[in-house]
């Protein structure tokens, strides 16, 4: 991130300036994430996936009354999922894995990147195909700033609405989104 009087600009992965958030916007995350148990932090899977632009997260965060979730248009059958640290995910390969070696992400394992991760990587799901870039990136940069540039990311460019993988338009202020995997 760079600064630019009081707005922050971020240059995204095309190499292009795009000003996303207020400088307020970003403190006030960064406040909540650092106070702990804010809902962002669920958004860092162990895996690598940014869960706060997957639909299961977003329909949950609707359920919940989550002001960010709410204008996100879901299919109405979309079952909810609470995060990785939720009991539903008990049995999941890698929240198994990081629990077993006692690291908060596959970033910070040992053995990363291990044959495990790079498998998920190479399924047939584009928003897997990033999580070995999403880890290494978590790995130079720590959890939490990962979480503010994704946040960012995952924003449409015009009415800062939240969007979600494989979004092509904004639902609220139609907005072509580049960025959707």
């Amino acid at each position: 991130m760079k600064e630019k009087g009081r707005e922050k600009i971020r240059l995204d992965w095309n190499g292009y300036c795009i000003y996303k958030f207020l400088y307020r916007c970003e403190k006030s995350c960064q406040k909540n994430l650092t106070a702990g148990g804010w809902m962002m932090k669920r958004h860092a899977a162990y895996c690598g996936l940014y869960c706060g632009a997957c639909w299961s997260m977003i329909a949950y965060e609707q359920a919940q009354g989550e002001s960010s979730a709410l204008g996100v248009k879901l299919d109405a059958n979309e079952p909810c999922c609470q995060g990785c640290d939720s009991a539903a995910q008990n049995t999941c390969e890698f929240v198994v894995c990081n629990k077993n070696h006692g690291t908060q992400s596959c970033a910070f394992c040992p053995e990363f990147p291990c044959v495990r991760i790079t498998a998920f990587s190479h399924e047939e799901w584009e928003h897997h195909k990033v999580v070995l870039d999403n880890l290494n990136r978590i790995k130079d940069i720590g959890t939490e700033a990962w979480l503010l540039e994704q946040k960012v990311y995952w924003t449409c460019p015009s009415c800062h609405a939240r969007t979600k993988w494989y979004q092509e338009q904004c639902t609220h202020c139609d907005t072509e989104i580049v960025n959707n995997i």
